[in-house]
């Protein structure tokens, strides 16, 4: 009969706990059908979630700092408009570069 209690109750299934060993002290065990033991176990793995739950310390996340961007919304024109500033700092640029050439001479 204690080997029947030991290999019922070594049964976790889904359960978030694992039976590592079992000890049982008495040879008088009293008979009870394997679905009562079980019942016994599922209370007991209920039990011990239930405990778990109630001592787990939560935690608040701090509230998260959103970065402003300039623009709301990017219409399909943004990639255009990306370009055209390149190609103006481009241009720009050029002429600061011809402008210090024209004058080295």
């Amino acid at each position: 009969m204690a080997e029947n209690f030991k290999k019922q109750l070594q049964k976790t299934g889904e359960s978030d706990f694992y039976c590592a060993s079992i000890g049982i002290k008495s040879d008088k065990l009293p008979f009870l059908p394997i679905s009562k033991i079980n019942e016994l176990r599922k209370n007991l793995f209920k039990n011990l979630m239930e405990e778990r739950i109630k001592n787990y310390a939560k935690t608040v996340q701090k509230p998260l700092k959103y970065t402003q961007y300039p623009l709301k919304e990017l219409g399909f024109k943004i990639n255009d408009n990306i370009r055209k500033v390149k190609d103006i700092q481009g241009a720009i640029d050029y002429c600061k570069e011809w402008e210090t050439k024209r004058f080295d001479i």
